[in-house]
């Protein structure tokens, strides 16, 4: 996201660190739909298991992409 189009909108001291900082700790919110949607979820209906295991899989590609490990200290 361009910074410019948060300044347009009237956002005032939200610089683009910021803003990606914000981006990287929102992303440990797919790893929760992973554990919220596969928790109550049968995996033993394969097409359920491919989801979660889909899931889960980008949610661990993200976080290493990301480094979010710096956020679960």
């Amino acid at each position: 996201m361009d910074v410019r189009i948060l300044l347009a909108g009237g956002v005032e001291g939200y610089d683009f660190a910021q803003c990606l900082h914000d981006y990287r700790r929102a992303l440990l919110i797919g790893f929760t739909y992973c554990v919220q949607g596969g928790a109550p979820s049968d995996l033993t209906v394969p097409r359920m298991e491919a989801l979660i295991t889909g899931m889960a899989r980008r949610c661990d590609a993200a976080m290493q992409d990301h480094g979010l490990e710096e956020f679960l200290n």
